[in-house]
């Protein structure tokens, strides 16, 4: 009996391993098994089978070339046999799982030309088809994709689209590189939709019980605090390790990732070829964000967020007044524009509470390494000590005031309002005026419950002039210019219908209705569920918007 030749040995080993998914041992396996190889048919069996076992393993690249190298050999270097056959498919698995879409779609095209009958490759072309529409052209299903979310789905399947934006260098050479828009963009318009580089999400946890209290024994808050720490410092672990992975798998991704911004004080470029680790996470620690946590059980977790990066959504900078909102769907971030904003002009979200105050913000943003000098901040800062005292005096007398029986009327808080008003001394559009937006959603109320509609839509504009909200007419609700958001927003708007509606003013409701479902679009991402969350009464269903947004789906 005749010995078989060595490769064999390792060809059967290797299997082994991959039937017991150990794809790394399989891949050593078939890596020994190719270098006693003795034709290029025995080549040609032993590339698809380390390619097969490259593809669970995330190293698409590795995975692409055994295709390819495959297919230069006989008898996959031509068509009708199971080995070519078998290339196409691995070459079309790879380059999705490269998330090259297009270039998967081609390979579909040539297994399904010439083996129509193959299943997987028309799973494949199905999927290529959804991914190339969502890549080119923006169009998602956002229902499935919550779907996906609610059932805790932490590796959703969906292309990345890329808007009317792209990188440039800042005209100011400290700002680095940021996102600009290429044309003239509308408020609502979708600029980007990317799925996270790497993300680590949350996990679920059980709440203990509170313990009694007494000599030696913490309160709740402080066990909370103490694990939300540990939450924090396991996902920023996780998040480091899977980037590493897929930084070292995957070759045609590093140069994207190192792209991003190293941090202030990373100026020798050698200093990171010695030590890849490290500069891996010197970009995570300035590049990642936070993102809403959905865990199946609880729904939204309201302690720890997710932590992810994204290359394209990373190069955005930071101000306090921003012109595009970001959403979350899982790891999918969505960005649409807030205003009107010119073409060629640099965008820009926020990295911390623009509700805070001056000295809050620029304290938080200083761990990015910089001072943030905007319009707003510089105007804020310049504001005398004077100003603000008079100003925080006005809002704690206001707030001890109630508005109605046994109280103040309507006229008594409306001029208390306009006393907190006249502390500003910048433009809302420079300054938003958030001191004013808690009383006069007060007297807005107090305004509803007298059925005051007259009133509530003259209160709803000022809080929108108080946001730096241009409108021209209250009466007919001409808006010339978008302004900062709120959570309030998308409640006011559909408020501000209801009123024009009572009024008999149809067609200003109409108007007020469209407004109100671009700001929910614009805060939440989608509107495939504003029907779901409009109530016939015109009411904002309490569990959806507002429930989205205080469990923090728009993080700012």
């Amino acid at each position: 009996m005749s010995t078989p030749p060595a490769w064999v040995r390792f060809k059967k080993e290797g299997d082994s391993y991959y039937e017991n998914g150990k794809f790394v041992e399989a891949i050593r396996s078939y890596d020994q098994a190719l270098k006693l190889a003795h034709t290029s048919v025995v080549a040609t069996f032993l590339f698809l089978a380390r390619g097969a076992a490259r593809l669970p393993f995330h190293a698409y690249d590795a995975a692409l070339a055994d295709a390819k190298a495959a297919l230069t050999f006989p008898p996959a270097d031509k068509p009708f046999n199971t080995q070519h056959e078998a290339a196409l498919l691995l070459a079309a698995k790879a380059d999705y799982g490269l998330r090259q879409f297009r270039e998967s779609y081609r390979w579909v095209q040539k297994l399904i030309t010439f083996y129509p009958t193959n299943d997987e490759g028309l799973d494949m072309l199905r999927l290529c088809t959804r991914r190339i529409v969502e890549q080119e052209q923006g169009i998602y299903d956002w229902d499935g994709m919550w779907k996906e979310a609610r059932r805790g789905t932490t590796d959703s399947d969906h292309a990345d689209y890329v808007g009317p934006i792209e990188v440039r260098s800042c005209r100011d050479s400290k700002c680095g590189r940021g996102l600009f828009v290429t044309k003239d963009v509308e408020p609502g318009e979708l600029l980007l939709v990317e799925k996270a580089f790497s993300a680590a999400f949350a996990k679920e946890r059980v709440t203990p019980d509170m313990p009694a209290m007494g000599d030696g024994v913490r309160s709740k808050p402080d066990e909370e605090e103490e694990k939300a720490r540990e939450e924090r410092k396991a996902l920023h672990t996780e998040l480091v390790t899977q980037t590493i992975v897929r930084f070292f798998r995957n070759h045609s991704v590093q140069r994207a990732f190192l792209g991003l911004y190293r941090g202030p004080k990373m100026d020798e470029e050698s200093d990171e070829r010695k030590d890849y680790s490290q500069a891996i996470q010197n970009r995570i620690a300035y590049n990642a964000f936070a993102f809403p946590s959905f865990l199946p059980a609880s729904g939204f977790s309201t302690t720890t967020p997710s932590r992810g990066i994204w290359l394209k959504a990373s190069y955005i900078n930071h101000s306090c007044n921003p012109t595009i909102h970001r959403s979350f769907i899982s790891d999918v971030i969505i960005l649409r524009a807030q205003t009107h904003i010119a073409r060629d002009t640099e965008v820009y979200i926020d990295y911390t509470s623009c509700l805070d105050s001056v000295s809050q913000r620029r304290k938080y943003l200083s761990k990015y390494g910089f001072h943030c000098e905007c319009q707003r901040c510089v105007s804020e800062a310049g504001t005398s000590q004077a100003k603000l005292k008079l100003r925080e005096k006005r809002v704690r007398e206001i707030e001890t005031l109630k508005i109605g029986e046994g109280g103040v009327g309507l006229g008594y808080y409306h001029m208390k309002t306009l006393a907190i008003d006249a502390t500003y001394m910048n433009a809302p559009s420079v300054e938003p005026r958030l001191a004013l937006v808690s009383p006069l959603l007060n007297l807005l109320s107090a305004a509803q419950m007298e059925d005051m509609h007259g009133f509530a839509i003259l209160l709803i504009c000022r809080v929108l002039r108080a946001l730096g909200w241009v409108v021209a007419d209250p009466l007919y609700f001409d808006i010339w210019k978008w302004g900062f958001f709120t959570n309030e927003i998308v409640v006011l708007m559909t408020d501000l219908a209801l009123a024009f509606e009572a009024k008999g003013q149809l067609w200003s409701r109409d108007v007020a209705e469209r407004v109100a479902k671009k700001c929910y679009l614009i805060i939440c991402g989608e509107d495939w569920s504003w029907e779901e969350a409009y109530e016939e009464d015109g009411k904002i269903e309490e569990g959806t918007v507002v429930d989205l947004i205080k469990h923090g789906v728009v993080v700012g």
